[in-house]
């Protein structure tokens, strides 16, 4: 696929507050980015009410589970007026000078276009490459009460009304597409799903949307290729043959994250049924050699579900 893609970027703003972080009391526990595998998940239930079950499973899903992929995409990542910022990866080129090296604390979560692009050329970063667009742009946290057992137990949610005048948070990922008909086939279910919400809540007013869109990605096209490979995606490894190639790299470096969640039905309602709880390589992992990923079925026979865990892998010289 990699010859032939076609290069777009999503992009998404909320009008409203969005449930993407995890249950807690504190920032920590913020996810600061939608997951590839959560927007999938909406991206699926969206093909399906738009264009019924069948032609998502053999113009969507058959494909997937063959490895014939129809797209690739990456996490959507916070961005502003001033550009997208991507995960810190979580192994760094070495400063060149002792004066130059960046405290832990003064490190963030997320490094502007160029930082990453300091990372595929083994570059060393600046302070002035890290930074934390939420707490910069937006309003940090809101909390929204949630009934799961007796007590009330807060949500952190991130809250995407502006701090700056004419600058607003939005979330934008990458996509590369396999021909021009899906792609096409892809943006109407992204209109379609824009007047659905997005995340957990919805029913409470979270989520709204008030734009989504794809447009050509002509400023952030980055190589495929290199000495190592960091992935803008969560990723789950192909079979136990990719999982001991990791398990013996010694020059990789990763961090992970626990998913889980409820499986929906076919009229994208979510059923009384939990999905399998997976442990998933995050955004900003670095490995010695490509990732492969697939899907993996999280269900169970007669629920089955699907997790988006394919990898947006970009090339970056090597890590020392």
């Amino acid at each position: 696929m990699e010859k032939s893609r076609q290069k777009y970027k999503i992009k998404i703003i909320f009008s409203s507050p969005v449930r993407i972080g995890s249950p807690g009391m504190d920032d920590q526990n913020v996810r600061q980015s939608i997951g590839a595998d959560q927007f999938f998940s909406w991206i699926s239930i969206g093909w399906i009410k738009l264009f019924g079950l069948e032609e998502f499973e053999n113009k969507v899903l058959k494909p997937f589970n063959t490895g014939s992929y129809q797209w690739i995409h990456s996490d959507l990542f916070p961005s502003d007026n001033e550009g997208v910022y991507f995960p810190t990866p979580a192994k760094l080129p070495k400063v060149e000078k002792e004066e130059d090296e960046i405290d832990k604390k003064e490190r963030t979560k997320w490094i502007t276009k160029d930082g990453l692009e300091k990372i595929i050329n083994g570059s060393s970063l600046k302070k002035g490459d890290f930074k934390d667009p939420i707490k910069e742009v937006a309003l940090q946290t809101a909390r929204t009460s949630v009934f799961l057992t007796e007590e009330s137990k807060p949500f952190i949610t991130t809250a995407l009304v502006s701090k700056k005048e004419n600058n607003e948070l939005s979330f934008t990922g990458l996509i590369d597409f396999s021909d021009e008909k899906i792609k096409v086939d892809f943006e109407k279910v992204l209109g379609f799903m824009k007047d659905e919400g997005f995340g957990a809540n919805r029913s409470s007013g979270l989520g709204q949307i008030q734009e989504a869109t794809l447009e050509e990605n002509k400023d952030m096209v980055f190589t495929y290729e290199g000495d190592q490979y960091l992935i803008l995606s969560f990723f789950y490894p192909k079979d136990e043959n990719e999982l001991k190639e990791i398990s013996s790299d010694k020059d990789c470096a990763y961090t992970l994250s626990t998913k889980a969640g409820w499986i929906y039905d076919e009229s994208g309602n979510p059923t009384d049924k939990r999905k399998q709880k997976i442990f998933l390589f995050d955004s900003g992992s670095v490995f010695s050699k490509k990732p492969t990923g697939r899907l993996i079925n999280v269900g169970y026979k007669g629920h089955e579900s699907f997790r988006y865990c394919i990898p947006y892998t970009i090339g970056i010289k090597n890590v020392s």
